[in-house]
This record gives C-alpha cells, structure tokens and sequence, in this order.
C-alpha cells in the first residue's frame, strides 16, 4: 500500500502499478502533513515514466484544498513545464487540473499562455484538456484588460455551434466573465 511505504524506492514501486482508490485518498491526505512524501512524489511528476507520473499527479488531485495554493511557485512552474510537454494526455489533464488550482506564478509564463491560447481550439486535444486551457488562459489573462480582449478574440473564434457541449459551457462561462470584467 503507497499510504505505508516509507523510502523513495517503495513509493516509485508502488506509483508504477495500478492504485486503489482508498490509496489515493489516503495519499492524498498525507501530502499536507509529510513534506518527504510530497517533495518525491513532485520529482517523480516531473521525472518519472508515464505511468508513475500520472499516479503521483492522481495523489496530488486530491490534496486537502489549502495545500495546492500553499505549494512553492517552482512547482507549480514545473507542472507548467511538464503540462506542455507530455506525451500522456491523462498526464496532461492532470496536470492542467493541479495548475488551475494552484497560485499562478506571477510574472506569469507567455509561453505557457500560448500554449493554453492553442490548446484551447487544438483538435488534437481531448475536450477536457482544451476546456481546462481555455479556464486556464482566462485565469492568466484576468489582470491583463488588453490580453483578456486578445482571449476574447480567440473565444469569438471558435463557433459555439461546432463545439460539444462541454466546451460550449466552459467557452460561455468565460466569455461571460470577460464581459463582467469590461464593466467592473
């Protein structure tokens, strides 16, 4: 079980199998308590082969609510890095779900920007990837009125009749926040 092992090595066994729920949940707990157990479980995000790094980016989903936004900027900055670069789009989502709930690092990263600008109307993109890109690009270009008209722009784009609806809604959610920042 992931919740007992107690060296780097048992973890890294453990993350390279198939993980029952209770396990994540429990693991997940621990990373608000066990700095160790947090710190190996981000180097294997960033370093560790796919299946490894998707179980340790599952664990981290489902962290206590205040720990993300308490994390480091770099890691945040590594997820960033890793996000862009996968091959593994489970790993992809999974890591756009932690960035969105983590703190941006301020300045923010344009080529992350671009890459959330792209992703969000990619085809070659799972709809979840494009919708979590498209929140994403929202959350970097919020304090910047001139990039958030550049978004408009890009969401205006994308014809609301051609997309499914799940990022019909997320695409409309956004623009409607758009719309509330121009008049606030």
């Amino acid at each position: 079980m992931v919740g007992q092992a107690s060296s780097a090595s048992e973890w890294q066994d453990m993350l390279s199998g198939r993980l029952p729920m209770r396990e994540v949940r429990a693991c997940g707990k621990r990373l608000a308590y066990d700095g160790m157990f947090r710190d190996t479980l981000y180097r294997i995000m960033a370093d560790g082969d796919s299946r490894m790094a998707e179980n340790a980016a599952w664990i981290f989903t489902y962290a206590d609510t205040d720990l993300l936004p308490s994390l480091p900027p770099h890691y945040v900055d590594t997820w960033m890095e890793r996000a862009m670069d996968t091959r593994s789009e489970t790993l992809r989502r999974l890591l756009l779900t932690l960035i969105s709930r983590s703190v941006l690092p301020h300045p923010f990263r344009t080529d992350f920007l671009d890459y959330c600008l792209i992703g969000m109307s990619s085809s070659r993109y799972p709809y979840s990837v494009r919708a979590l890109c498209m929140k994403l690009a929202y959350k970097l270009c919020l304090p910047h009125p001139e990039l958030l008209d550049e978004l408009k722009s890009n969401l205006e784009i994308m014809e609301p009749d051609l997309l499914p609806p799940s990022l019909r809604s997320v695409r409309c959610r956004v623009m409607v926040g758009i719309v509330s920042q121009k008049r606030g």
